[in-house]
């Protein structure tokens, strides 16, 4: 006789396993597959319900577009007769006869200066230089600082030229906006 201590095995817990893997897998909402009771899928009667439902619909739906394509028209109507008022319409008869009146006294102006300068053109073309001068002198705006012949600027390094009138407080760098200008280096090639 051999003495037998116990069963062998493990000590169980392959339930609680079981449990909390089905806690983890994902429920399907989804059940068009599935078939009701006479044997036809869920996925022909959701169908066939919103086919209904569309259909139902399709006067309301109809009702609408007639509504908006008349009140297009409408908008297009008074628009066409210029009885349209809107948010964002402008109207002033003050302002637009005040534009009107600019308007004609540039065209005038124009003309004028389009007639003035035919005419100068033709005396020229008849008349002799000096009168020419005259006339070019007459249409052009006269220089007021033509005090001689103009100075040519030196090329090329200039360091601080004309800054023997300033003084050291003006050379400081404590308002930078002001000194850069007096006290800028320009190299040009």
């Amino acid at each position: 006789i051999l003495p037998h201590g116990g069963l062998q095995g493990g000590k169980g817990g392959f339930g609680s396993l079981l449990r909390s893997i089905g806690a983890q897998i994902e429920k399907t909402t989804n059940h068009e597959a599935m078939r009701d009771l006479s044997g036809r899928r869920q996925r022909d009667v959701n169908n066939e319900q919103r086919l209904k439902n569309y259909v139902a619909g399709a006067t309301e739906r109809e009702r609408e577009a007639r509504e908006k394509k008349e009140i297009k028209l409408e908008k297009l109507r008074r628009l066409a007769e210029g009885e349209n008022k809107g948010k964002h319409d402008f109207s002033d008869p003050l302002y637009d006869k005040a534009r009107s009146e600019t308007e004609e006294k540039v065209h005038e102006a124009v003309e004028a200066a389009m007639a003035a300068g035919g005419e100068a053109s033709a005396s020229k073309a008849h008349t002799s230089n000096t009168e020419d001068d005259f006339a070019k002198d007459n249409l052009k705006r006269k220089n007021e600082g033509d005090a001689g012949p103009l100075q040519k600027k030196p090329k090329g390094l200039w360091i601080g030229q004309g800054l023997d009138e300033l003084d050291d407080s003006d050379l400081s760098d404590s308002d930078e906006s002001s000194d850069e200008a007096k006290s800028s280096i320009v190299v040009s090639k």
